[in-house]
């Protein structure tokens, strides 16, 4: 309290029993003016004349932080929460008339970066606000990269190496990618038959980061057409080598490079009648190749016999003798008892024929596995 009024240069420590000053406002008031009444001053030598005054209690000051968050691209803003500090009384945000609100500028397709937390708005009756703002960061978004599997054939160039992907947010797709990623793989025109790997990677974004699932490119074997050559043989004569052609092979390779050949065989024997028979190539293993087989045909021919009428003689007016022939070149230590139909020898001269010499003619004969030569020129009948 102020004083004024004393006499003689006195002041408030001559009086008897000082007056005191109340107010009807406490601790937990609300902002506001509340009088102060002085009373209860007793002096021997002063009456008091009390002039209250005011209390006024202003509002407290309590600080809101917008509390920093994150998200990731894409994604919908979280909850904007705040937190408070400075209240008096034990109180909490709960008292407060109206609640200040936070908000940010980014919305669901705002690029990945920061972007501010802004509270504001809040009314109370005992309160202002000092308002901090927070962050919201966007963080990238995770597409998945995934290497396709390819597949080709040994001596191929690789296929295009595609890549498929998912995980893209707002509808969008791999054109919004600033730099593409690529997809690479060791295996090169002449890599063995085998799997190997397919290597995605290098993709930038602003708002994506990748994960890359890597694929398999599988080379198959090539195919290898094997053509078994045509063959032919006379009939007793042995097989020819049986050979083989080739087509199909890549990189410039040929037959050398097969892991083990292929062989031909054949039913065919040194004794087999004539005929064609079939020449089977089989047996081929590669790592880079399959074989495809083409049989061949192995052609046996008919032998060549020589048939000789041999020499004979009679008396004039008696009949021919037997007229009989002599062979050569059977195969397979077979003779003329295997002829089909066998030749006959015939001549001209008859009972009564004059003495001279007369014709012996072999001809005639068949058979499946020889061709008959009548060789060398008809022998002579002579007649003594």
């Amino acid at each position: 309290m102020s004083y004024s009024g004393f006499a003689n240069g006195e002041n408030s420590t001559v009086i008897n029993t000082l007056p005191t000053a109340t107010s009807p406002a406490i601790l937990t008031s609300n902002a506001g003016a509340y009088a102060i009444t002085p009373a209860g001053g007793i002096d021997d030598n002063y009456d008091f004349n009390y002039v209250p005054g005011t209390l006024t209690i202003t509002k407290g000051l309590v600080t809101v932080n917008a509390d920093n968050q994150s998200r990731v691209y894409g994604v919908a803003n979280p909850t904007l929460t705040m937190s408070y500090s400075g209240f008096a009384n034990g109180e909490n945000s709960s008292v407060i008339n109206t609640l200040p609100t936070a908000t940010s500028p980014a919305i669901l397709t705002s690029n990945a970066g920061t972007y501010a937390i802004t509270p504001a708005g809040g009314i109370d009756d005992n309160y202002d606000f000092n308002y901090v703002p927070g962050t919201l960061t966007i963080t990238k978004g995770l597409v998945t990269v995934n290497a396709d599997n390819q597949s080709r054939v040994y001596g191929v160039a690789n296929p295009t190496l595609t890549m498929s992907y998912s995980g893209f947010a707002n509808g969008e797709n791999s054109s919004v990618i600033n730099t593409l990623p690529t997809a690479t793989s060791p295996a090169t025109i002449t890599s063995n038959v085998g799997a190997y790997a397919i290597t995605a990677a290098g993709g930038i974004d602003d708002n994506y980061d990748f994960n890359y699932v890597p694929g398999t490119l599988t080379i198959t074997k090539g195919l290898v057409t094997v053509n078994a050559d045509n063959q032919s043989r006379v009939y007793g004569v042995a097989n020819p080598t049986l050979t083989m052609s080739y087509s199909g092979f890549a990189n410039g390779e040929n037959s050398s490079v097969i892991n083990t050949l292929p062989t031909a065989t054949s039913p065919a024997i040194l004794t087999s009648n004539v005929g064609a028979y079939a020449i089977t190539p089989a047996g081929g293993i590669d790592d880079n190749y399959d074989f495809n087989y083409v049989p061949g045909t192995l052609t046996i021919t008919k032998g060549l016999v020589t048939v000789n009428a041999d020499n004979q003689s009679r008396v004039y007016g008696v009949a021919n003798p037997t007229l009989t022939m002599s062979y050569s070149g059977f195969a397979n230590g077979e003779n003329s008892s295997v002829i089909n139909t066998l030749p006959t020898a015939t001549s001209p001269a008859i009972l009564t024929s004059n003495i001279g010499g007369y014709a012996i003619t072999a001809a005639g004969g068949i058979d499946d596995n020889y061709d008959l030569t009548m060789c060398p020129a008809p022998s002579p009948l002579q007649k003594v």
